[in-house]
């Protein structure tokens, strides 16, 4: 994987559970803030689970055997809402999601 450069978009429930499993690992969640705090990270204001909630449902629905996370459905509907976007993921259940037309989803992974 080469380096990324630009900002990566994201929401709070992405950086929620960012935290929790460098919690469970073990680790402090200190460089998710730090790549927020230098322009990393930006956390995408616009993105409300609100006005999204009944795709986040059905991709959580959809994808339940990988299981789905809150998480994940909404960084797979924010993909969707924006033509051009890539997912960065170190989640390899991210490799098993697709597009309406059936299309693997752009992905930067190491998988």
């Amino acid at each position: 994987m080469g380096d990324i450069t630009g900002t990566l978009h994201t929401c709070e429930a992405v950086i929620s559970e960012s935290c929790f499993i460098l919690r469970r690992g073990g680790l402090v969640p200190d460089p998710v803030f730090t790549m927020i705090q230098t322009g990393v990270l930006a956390i995408v204001p616009a993105f409300h689970t609100t006005q999204a909630q009944q795709r986040v449902a059905h991709l959580v629905n959809t994808y339940h055997n990988l299981p789905a996370s809150f998480a994940d459905a909404c960084l797979v509907r924010m993909a969707e809402a924006t033509n051009q976007a890539q997912l960065f993921s170190l989640d390899r259940d991210f490799t098993d999601y697709r597009t309406s037309k059936g299309k693997s989803r752009s992905l930067i992974s190491p998988y």
